[in-house]
């Protein structure tokens, strides 16, 4: 596996820089000094690995290094506050935008920005797979093998009980 990774980050690199050079080239002078990915992860995860793969091949593409910047805490929400914060000028950008959390925080808590606002997506760097595998010596080999469905459903309610009272028995529970 760690053969392939290496066509796959150079894939993206040029991806990236064929994605941001018409906004490298409007701004003659950007970028005149380093730019932060802001990862609002902790180090050593997926997001923080691509990151860190891209920091490492950029510079052969654009004349000024990505420095990853790792804020993780609160859901993500640190990392992205300090991006919201950050004077507008593309020297702070948020790598990983686009997770699940940022779909799902919003309606868990109350958050200090505005995920669709206050964010403007520039690229798609990674497309993500999530696989269910079992071990190679499981007799299952595909799904269906796994888990052939679910059971018939038996004839019982499913509607909820009121809770149990002395002598602690509900009128739900079996006679």
């Amino acid at each position: 596996m760690r053969g392939r990774t290496g066509p796959l980050i150079k894939g993206l690199v040029v991806l990236m820089t064929v994605l941001l050079l018409p906004a490298l080239l409007a701004a003659a002078d950007y970028p005149n000094k380093p730019i932060n990915l802001i990862v609002p992860y902790a180090a050593g995860g997926a997001t923080d690995v691509v990151a860190r793969a891209l920091a490492k091949v950029a510079p052969k593409h654009i004349p000024q290094p990505l420095i990853v910047v790792n804020q993780p805490g609160g859901a993500a929400i640190t990392g992205r506050v300090a991006v919201v914060k950050a004077a507008p000028d593309g020297y702070t950008l948020l790598f990983g935008y686009g997770s699940g959390e940022d779909l799902v925080t919003p309606h868990t808590r109350q958050i200090p920005y505005d995920q669709f606002k206050d964010f403007a997506p520039v690229a798609q760097v990674t497309v993500v797979s999530i696989i269910l595998v079992v071990p190679a010596n499981h007799p299952a080999k595909n799904l269906k093998e796994w888990w052939p469905g679910p059971k018939p459903r038996t004839a019982r309610s499913t509607a909820p009980c009121p809770p149990a009272e002395p002598p602690w028995t509900s009128p739900c529970s079996p006679s």
